[in-house]
């Protein structure tokens, strides 16, 4: 900015302030700007690096024998089949502690109701229990057996914003796979995709009966 004095008379001056701009867009730039591709930012996902599982009850929780760490999902997993396989006939389960720790030393810990494959007790593998944890704090997933309106009341409490912000940046961040099937290969599927429980089933059908009851309960008062 710079200012001009202009004579308007003899005895008159007045002073002009001249603005110029800092700096001038060519055309070519502006149709550069308009052209160029906007930059991502690609997010690294930690892998896994240590799962300690300890077996609180059962045939396992022998002393100085329950406690076994593994340093991969699959390793992992195959210890809580075992666990499971030797779990109550009768539909019970034997409590585990675990904690999973990946390379970021980000960490979970939960525990873990071992029960027989294909009883209603059953909670999966290791990856889909905690996936499926971090899917409903996130408000990602609402579970089989409760209804959308629930879920989300569930989770409209303002002291949860921060477990529901934490378990966000975990399922992007973190892997629940192990490193040789990723990335190219395929995440774990979410909990839509998972074996259906015989009580899962049950419950689906009487949601579905008493949703056609009430549907033609309001046909009929119409």
């Amino acid at each position: 900015m710079k200012s001009v004095i202009k004579t308007i008379s003899n005895t008159t001056t007045k002073v002009v302030l001249e603005v110029k701009p800092a700096f001038q867009i060519t055309a070519a730039q502006n149709r550069e700007s308009m052209t160029t591709t906007p930059t991502t930012t690609t997010i690294k996902k930690a892998f896994v690096k240590l799962i300690t599982i300890d077996v609180a009850e059962g045939q396992f929780a022998v002393k100085g024998a329950s406690k076994t760490s593994h340093p991969s999902w699959q390793s992992a997993n195959e210890r809580i089949k075992q666990i499971c396989a030797k779990a109550p006939e009768t539909g019970g389960y034997d409590m585990c502690d675990v904690v999973v720790v990946w390379e970021d030393d980000h960490s979970y810990a939960f525990r873990y109701d071992a029960a027989r494959v294909g009883s209603a007790s059953h909670e999966g593998m290791l990856h889909d229990r905690i996936k499926g944890g971090l899917l409903y704090s996130a408000g990602l997933k609402c579970p089989f057996y409760m209804s959308e309106e629930r879920y989300h009341s569930n989770l409209s409490d303002p002291l949860l914003d921060g477990r529901k912000h934490q378990a966000t940046r975990m399922l992007k961040t973190l892997h629940f796979v192990d490193v040789e099937h990723t990335p190219e290969f395929k995440e774990i599927p979410d909990m839509n995709t998972t074996t259906t429980t015989p009580i899962q089933t049950a419950m689906e059908k009487a949601r579905e009966a008493a949703r056609a009851h009430k549907a033609k309960k309001l046909e009929t008062a119409a």
